[in-house]
């Protein structure tokens, strides 16, 4: 026998102590449905269609529920502020100052540095829709790229309803980690464990692709075990979101490692270049 809670037994008491009736209009979305008028204590009339105001109330309920959890992947609710947990505990920065970055907070002093921020906006947007897609930003040094890159996985995590595991790796730091592990075996760092960390994520940055191989104007080529590892990580990537900040060209990427790895990497892809953007570290000194 279905049972009626206190909520409902005071509705329905307020509903027939207001005299709710059903008039002969029914609703345009239940035709089958009789709408209901119901005295309201200020003397005027509601009108309503009983399925209607019920579907609407569990939507408002639902909708406060997903802004207080998420769900994981395996279905389990969870409080939103795990969120985070894959961005804050799992990422490599090249900068410790990227921790504090945001969207907001990057200054724009150029159109093309507007233009980064608008399509920024964009990016995030597909990314908590989970599309598949690349957003390459390049250029020199200094001009904000990381900022940006990790101020839009800060968003993705503060406004998608549904948890998105986000990782921000710089490029450089996993390699210095997967060296690293080569001489200790205790090391958890190797190559496997970051293929894997890029396949457990919804979306993924990869910063500073290149530059793992030294200074970026010296024509270096990447080593088999670079390209062979990148090809592994690009793999992963085909299904979800990537955000690639580099300051080398196509040209120089594909001189580094193979056409296929780049090519791969920049599938479906949207870029933002800089190049009247000026390195805001270097002109904040003066000697």
């Amino acid at each position: 026998m279905r049972t009626i809670n206190e909520t409902s037994l005071s509705k329905l008491s307020r509903a027939i102590s207001n005299r709710a009736r059903p008039i002969g209009d029914h609703c345009e979305e239940h035709p089958h449905v009789a709408k209901w008028e119901l005295d309201n204590e200020d003397g005027s009339k509601f009108v309503y269609c009983p399925i209607c105001d019920r579907e609407k109330r569990n939507k408002q309920q639902q909708t406060e529920v997903m802004e207080r959890l998420a769900i994981n992947s395996k279905g389990r609710l969870e409080p939103k502020g795990h969120n985070y947990s894959m961005l804050r505990k799992k990422s490599l920065v090249g900068d410790v100052s990227t921790y504090r970055a945001s969207i907001s907070s990057y200054v724009t002093k150029e159109t093309e540095q507007e233009h980064a921020i608008e399509t920024s906006k964009e990016v995030i947007k597909r990314a908590i829709k989970g599309e598949a897609f690349s957003y390459w930003l390049i250029g020199n040094a200094g001009v904000g790229k990381s900022h940006i890159a990790w101020g839009i996985l800060n968003t993705i995590n503060e406004y998608a309803k549904v948890n998105k595991k986000c990782l921000y790796l710089n490029v450089p730091k996993m390699f210095d980690k997967i060296y690293h592990s080569f001489n200790n075996k205790e090391s958890e760092t190797t190559q496997s464990y970051f293929i894997e960390l890029v396949a457990e994520a919804d979306v993924v940055v990869l910063d500073d692709l290149g530059a793992e191989t030294g200074n970026v104007n010296a024509n270096n080529t990447a080593s088999n075990f670079t390209t062979t590892v990148l090809n592994k990580i690009t793999s992963e990537l085909q299904t979800k979101p990537s955000i690639i900040t580099t300051n080398l060209s196509k040209d120089e990427l594909v001189n580094m490692y193979d056409a296929r790895t780049v090519s791969r990497l920049m599938a479906n892809i949207k870029i933002t270049t800089f190049k009247t953007t000026l390195d805001y570290r270097v002109k904040a000194v003066d000697w």
